[in-house]
């Protein structure tokens, strides 16, 4: 995932070139960046994409479906790319789960309104309270291959209560097939559970 990651940042800075702002790419290259350590720079970029709705919530801006999307999806990244680097500040996870939670109801696009779920999911594993993560994640869960860190998180939280059955299923859902499409760290959930169960 590290190489990969890496990769990302010199992809995105390819394509973006003399573009000063390209939103997709930008998100690319910051999850990239904090998959490798960048938290910072990372946090920059996901700020910048969301400074339309942080300014001022009640403004037209704030109530469009559009940036509500964009902003919920962002902070979650970024709150994803926090506890993928151990920045587990559970303050700021906290605080960003509740502002996702207000704005991404706003959004357009489903998943939205349940990420807040996943970010609480990873203050609640980071403290130890597996039954808290499991309910959580389980509540982030949008569609079984929805987003697959949400997946990983759940597997990792059914491990830890010694259930690599539920773990698997869990895991395979987050990725039909034979979990290829699983990031590293999921594929590595995936193999100790399938070696559990056997």
């Amino acid at each position: 995932a590290f190489w990969d990651s890496r990769r990302g940042v010199v992809f995105s800075d390819a394509v973006r070139g003399g573009v000063p702002w390209i939103g997709y790419i930008q998100g690319v290259r910051a999850n990239s960046l904090a998959r490798i350590g960048k938290v910072d720079e990372a946090m920059a970029i996901y700020a910048r994409d969301a400074a339309p709705l942080t300014s001022d919530v009640s403004s037209p801006a704030g109530r469009n479906a559009t940036d509500a999307r964009r902003f919920a999806w962002s902070m979650a990244l970024a709150a994803d790319g926090l506890h993928l680097a151990g920045r587990i500040d559970t303050v700021r996870l906290d605080a960003l789960a509740d502002s996702i939670e207000v704005i991404g109801s706003r959004s357009y696009y489903g998943r939205d309104w349940r990420t807040h779920h996943h970010v609480r999911g990873l203050v609640a594993a980071s403290r130890g309270r597996w039954t808290d993560a499991e309910r959580h994640f389980r509540a982030a869960l949008w569609i079984p291959s929805g987003w697959t860190r949400t997946n990983v998180e759940l597997g990792r939280v059914l491990m830890a209560q010694r259930r690599p059955r539920e773990a698997l299923q869990v895991l395979r859902g987050g990725h039909p097939g034979r979990g290829g499409g699983l990031p590293r760290r999921g594929r590595r959930v995936l193999a100790h559970a399938v070696r559990l169960v056997r």
